[in-house]
């Protein structure tokens, strides 16, 4: 538990939206090895790759 622990004291994402990375993270062969904080950056990268995903070929709301 120490490492969700130490991804929860480093992750700035809200707890529902971290608890579902860590998981995904966790489940993951080639990231589960990660540190608490490795696991924390990683997390931080995929939720900002979802919201540019999602936010791309927006612009002031309007689709382009």
């Amino acid at each position: 538990m120490t490492r969700y622990s130490n991804f929860i004291k480093a992750t700035s994402l809200s707890p529902d939206t971290a608890e579902t990375l860590y998981k995904l993270i966790d489940s993951t062969p080639e990231l589960n090895k990660l540190t608490g904080a490795q696991c924390a950056a990683v997390a931080a990268l995929m939720f900002h790759q979802k919201v540019v995903s999602y936010d791309e070929g927006w612009e002031d709301g309007q689709k382009l």
